[in-house]
Parts: C-alpha cells; structure tokens; sequence
C-alpha cells in the first residue's frame, strides 16, 4: 500500500467511515473545523499501515485519529501537552499544510503536505491548520500523555 492509495480509499470511503464533525475542539479564538476518525472506527488494515510508517507498536501510543479538513476547514492556533504526539500527511498539496512553532529558535515554520512526512509536536508549542485551500486534507495523529 502507498500514501497514494490511502489517500484514495479515504477520499472514496469518507462519506461511509464515521468521520466525526469536531465542533468540540475551541480555543480562546473560537471554533476548529475538521472531522477526525478515532481509533476504533479506524479500518484494521490503516492502523497496520500506519503504525508501520510511524514504526510504533500499538502499545507505544494512547490514540491514533485520521483527521479530514475538506476545503476552507482549518484548525486554530493551540497547544497540545501530550508526551508524546506526532503527525503523519495523508495528502499531498502545493499550498496547505501546518505551522508548529519551534520553542528553541522562538519562530514559526510551516511545513508543506507532503506524503508520509512525520512532525513530531512537542509539548506546548503552538501549531495550526490554516483553511485548507487545494483539495481535502488528511493526516493521522498518535500521541499519548
């Protein structure tokens, strides 16, 4: 299997996967919007893919979710205090992608989707989705506290 292909089944499947609208997710700034598929509803065979891609064994992580941003759906600025939380791009694209703020070098870096790149997120760094522009967007994320 390859990113290509898992792009293609999600875009094919999203509509019948039970991808959750997360109107849930708010900060100070106001309201995300973006669907994730949460573990238990992810189909066997990705979770295999995924761990593979992020070589963990499911033992090494709390959550894996599949997060969707179709075109204009963003996430806003916030931070994370998991342990231990990385980001895999499903998607590929010329134009979105996400900003994690470096707390070494005190800037903001934005890293173009690109299939299969891992971001790790440290524990309180802002990151953020601007609105999805391209076409819909997928990554997985894994963390645990």
């Amino acid at each position: 299997m390859t990113f290509e292909e898992v792009y293609s089944f999600l875009e094919k499947e999203k509509d019948n996967l039970n991808f959750e609208k997360r109107e849930d997710f708010s900060t100070n700034m106001g309201i995300s919007t973006f669907h994730s598929l949460k573990d238990k509803n992810i189909p066997e065979h990705l979770i295999k893919f995924f761990e593979d891609k992020f070589n963990v064994m499911e033992f090494e992580y709390e959550f894996m979710q599949v997060q969707k941003y179709e075109i204009g759906e963003y996430i806003l600025p916030h931070k994370d205090r998991y342990g231990f939380f990385k980001l895999m791009n499903l998607s590929e694209s010329s134009v979105d992608g996400i900003v994690i703020q470096d707390l070494k070098n005190k800037t903001y870096n934005f890293y173009k989707d690109k299939y299969g790149n891992i971001n790790d997120l440290p524990p309180g760094a802002f990151h953020w989705v601007n609105p999805v522009e391209e076409k819909t967007r997928y990554t997985v994320v894994i963390g645990r506290e």
